[in-house]
């Protein structure tokens, strides 16, 4: 939300989705569901954005794929920001992995495969 506020004032145009999230063995998954079934909210972004005043536009995005997995517990993940000038503080991961932990998701997440 507060990257929302941030950039509300320089925003003409945005794509906007819900996302859901669940732990699994290597991490956690990332996955876009019905608007109103996850973890944003949709009502604050919109709220903030009409207060900037910009009047813009909003595009729903909707990804039909199985979840994204995000590997944090496994080196490889990790990889990438070896050679990086500012590395990532570990309360950033923990944030996001209580962001996780806290909202599991109320159905499972959709999948195509199968």
């Amino acid at each position: 939300m507060d990257t929302v506020k941030m950039l509300a004032p320089y925003t003409i145009m945005c794509h906007i989705k819900d996302v859901g999230l669940d732990m699994y063995e290597d991490g956690f998954l990332l996955s876009e569901v019905v608007m109103g079934e996850g973890i944003l909210d949709l009502k604050q972004i919109v709220a903030n954005s009409a207060k900037a005043g910009r009047g813009h536009a909003f595009y729903l995005e909707m990804v039909t794929r199985d979840p994204t997995e995000i590997p944090v517990f496994t080196d490889k993940y990790w990889a990438s920001f070896d050679n990086t000038y500012s590395p990532l503080p570990g309360r950033d991961l923990a944030r996001t992995l209580n962001l996780v932990r806290k909202n599991p998701p109320k159905k499972p997440l959709p999948r195509v495969t199968g």
